[in-house]
């Protein structure tokens, strides 16, 4: 990683420490949504349509497009208002590759794309589904430090 995007990992850290009381992904409980966990009908189902909440860090607000792809996976593209790593709204996130268990959704690939400065991060997402149209969505680097939490309501679908 870039020694920007360590410096903007690292406010987010200390924002998250002031915000959460927690900074790194071993003090925040996760359940088991990983990639390789089994499948339970169509839980991939659960996720599809279009969700919305708003940043607790910096107030933005989050658009989240899930489909599912087939019957396990599930695909993502978003949009944030302000993308902080970005300076600007000028980016997106994605993944391809997301797996349903249960309640839960996983990728290892969540993608943040600037597209005026060309940065890339990649991050983990785990989204917990809280009711039909509420869920939790948390993101943690890859080496597992907590980046940052954000509740989505679903709009359609």
């Amino acid at each position: 990683m870039s020694q920007l995007t360590m410096l903007i990992l690292e406010l987010f850290t200390q924002i998250a420490l002031l915000t959460f009381g927690t900074t790194a992904g071993a003090d925040v409980e996760t359940r088991d949504a990983s990639p390789s966990a089994n499948v339970l009908g169509d839980s991939a189902e659960a996720f599809q349509g279009y969700w919305m909440g708003t940043d607790p860090l910096n107030g933005s607000d989050h658009r989240r497009d899930f489909v599912t792809s087939d019957p396990t996976t599930v695909s993502m593209v978003g949009r944030d208002s302000f993308i902080l790593i970005c300076g600007t709204d000028q980016g997106a996130a994605t993944f391809e590759d997301g797996v349903a268990s249960g309640q839960n959704l996983a990728t290892d690939n969540f993608l943040i794309k600037c597209f005026n400065t060309g940065t890339e991060i990649l991050l983990k997402a785990r989204y917990e589904l809280l009711e039909t149209n509420v869920m939790i969505e948390t993101l943690t680097t890859q080496e597992g430090y907590f980046v940052m939490s954000s509740t989505f309501y679903r709009v359609s679908g």
